[in-house]
């Protein structure tokens, strides 16, 4: 619990230093971050500006006899792009018509040679195609390992 005399030595410190942040007078005074932002919320020391929205001009567009205003940009005609699901369908998962992972199970394969599969399968649909050659060409070298025990 900060006292008084502490919280007034920082709300001082807040309105002669404005763009001080709020951690760094923390740490000069000895305080919680909470206890800095606390005394600054209370105080309405840094209250930030907030932006107006944008006022958008109103189109003439359709109507006969309007004037053409080269500043004002059409909204676009064409419907929105599909929202793409990256977590559970990505692209680059379903190239080919099957999902990799129904393949590896299809083939009841373990997790090395699951994992060779998949880098193989996608490599170069995510990002560089030799780093996914190189991670399945590890997993293959794992599996190797593993079945000659070493």
């Amino acid at each position: 619990m900060l006292s008084e005399e502490k919280k007034n030595e920082i709300k001082e410190f807040l309105m002669a230093n404005r763009r001080a942040k709020l951690r760094d007078v923390a740490t000069q005074f000895g305080a919680t971050y909470a206890q800095v932002y606390a005394i600054d919320i209370a105080h309405r020391i840094r209250t930030v500006k907030r932006k107006k929205p944008a006022v958008k001009a109103k189109s003439n567009m359709g109507v006969k006899g309007a004037s053409s205003n080269p500043f004002i940009i059409p909204a676009p005609t064409e419907a929105p792009a599909p929202v793409v699901d990256m977590v559970n369908q990505p692209p680059h998962y379903t190239k080919g018509g099957i999902e990799t992972i129904d393949f590896i199970d299809a083939k009841e394969l373990n997790y090395n040679l699951g994992n060779v599969v998949k880098y193989v399968a996608r490599s170069g649909f995510k990002g560089a195609r030799i780093e996914d050659l190189k991670k399945a060409k590890w997993y293959l070298e794992r599996e190797i390992n593993s079945l000659l025990g070493s």
